[in-house]
């Protein structure tokens, strides 16, 4: 009797535990299973659209000039007055010599900057990675037709290329607020649906991108039973920092204005440089105010501006608009080590075959200038040769003694040169460098043989 009981009350407590273990297992379930239809109602909820960013165009200060060529010109060989004259007399015209001065012929020669091209393969943020939509079982809506849409959250404003392939005989694509795709996110006309005939099946179309946040991407056609593909990719379209020789890709369709900070990591020249979809693209340097510090320059000119180490510059490009969409943005910092005088008494002398570098920084003083000499103790032959490259053009002027001999500018990045037709006569000879505008700044090389 004793062991029946004993038995008894083993397996009541063993049926106990079983009972236990059970509840705590189906407990589990329910609380995955409530934490599924939780997720699945998350990624269904749409987000509730928001007014676009307004975005604002604006013309620059000033027209971009053309790029010219340089001119190079032979000085006289007639020995000029040794007496020092006052810089005032600068400001005469730079095309009037005395008849005494003028014996040499002037020589011009042109040598254009090469051109250089960017991909859009070489930039580093050129886009969030390339995702698509596949075919699934296409849901109808209330006007009869058939969708299928996926939520896309965009960091912010800019522009989705999307390529579409469809088995019916049309149907729609594109960027819409909601969900079944009956609201279309832009207005603009070559912003809708893209409509696709049975003869092509495919088509790729740019749409804007109005603000960072979510925009549902998708397909509708009459036919239900089809087969079909959506792939995209997103190009950012905000202001945002670039760094040296990082090219970046813009989104950009419509005419916009873009502030892109630059902070330089050495004293030299910076020179901004974009590809081909954004050669009339115009270019603005300004300050970390974001003021203006020069004038306005086309972006298929490889603008190039004299900068500091440390200093934070703002890149502004007037974008026109653009079909396709996106356009790549460099902007590179080279270094250059400078020892000019910054008078004439304090003229740096610049030995035969030996280069001088210098930069004219952007935002200075606009009187500002950079002073060398050079001395031939005999009748000699001489070739000066300059290399620049800035927004506008440099000045340089050639003075012997203390008379000015000639003036000529350099624009944009060029090569010119300065030579003697006969022979120099002994003396000391000036090159004095300076902006061509208020506004231009660049560097500049000097070698004389």
């Amino acid at each position: 009797m004793k062991e029946s009981k004993v038995m008894k009350k083993r397996t009541s407590k063993i049926v106990s535990i079983l009972l236990a273990f059970a509840l705590i297992v189906s407990a589990g379930d329910v609380v995955r299973a409530e934490d599924v239809d939780e997720q699945r109602t998350q990624t269904q909820e749409m987000a509730e659209p928001q007014e676009p960013e307004a975005e604002t165009t604006t013309e620059p200060e000033s027209e971009p000039k053309e790029e010219e060529p340089d001119i190079t010109v032979a000085p006289p060989e007639e020995e000029p007055a040794e007496s020092e004259a006052p810089e005032a007399e600068e400001k005469k015209d730079e095309d009037v010599k005395a008849e005494d001065e003028v014996q040499d012929e002037v020589e011009e020669t042109v040598e254009a900057a090469p051109e250089v091209e960017i991909g859009a393969e070489e930039a580093e943020d050129i886009s969030e990675p390339t995702e698509s939509l596949e075919t699934k079982e296409l849901t109808k809506r209330a006007d009869g037709k058939y969708y299928d849409s996926v939520l896309v959250s965009f960091p912010a404003k800019g522009v989705v290329s999307i390529t579409a392939t469809c088995t019916a005989g049309n149907f729609n694509f594109g960027v819409f607020t909601d969900k079944e795709l009956m609201t279309r996110a832009s207005t603009l006309s070559y912003d809708a649906p893209g409509y696709v005939s049975a003869s092509t099946r495919t088509a790729t179309k740019v749409f804007n991108i109005p603000a960072g946040r979510g925009y549902y991407i998708g397909i509708y056609t009459t036919q239900q039973n089809t087969t079909y593909n959506l792939s995209y990719t997103y190009y950012n379209g905000s202001d945002r920092a670039i760094g040296n020789n990082q090219p970046i890709a813009v989104g950009q369709r419509d005419a916009q204005t873009n502030y892109f900070s630059f902070k330089a990591p050495y004293t030299g020249y910076l020179r901004v440089q974009g590809d081909t979809t954004a050669r009339n693209h115009k270019v603005i340097l300004c300050d970390a105010s974001k003021r203006a510090v020069s004038g306005a320059s086309y972006l298929g000119n490889d603008p190039t501006y004299g900068v500091a180490k440390g200093k934070t510059y703002y890149i502004r490009v007037d974008a026109r608009f653009n079909s396709k969409g996106a356009y790549v943005l460099n902007a590179a910092n080279s270094k250059i080590s400078e020892k000019s005088g910054k008078t004439k008494k304090k003229a740096v002398t610049i030995k035969k075959k030996k280069t001088k570098s210098g930069i004219i920084e952007s935002g200075k003083n606009s009187k500002q200038a950079d002073w060398y000499k050079f001395k031939l103790t005999s009748k000699k032959k001489v070739n000066i040769t300059v290399t620049t490259g800035s927004n506008e053009s440099l000045k340089i002027t050639l003075y012997k003694g203390g008379k000015r001999i000639k003036t000529v500018t350099a624009r944009g990045n060029s090569t010119g040169y300065i030579k003697s037709i006969g022979k120099w006569k002994k003396g000391t000879y000036y090159i004095k460098v300076q902006r061509g505008t208020s506004t231009s700044s660049g560097y500049y090389t000097i070698k004389w043989k």
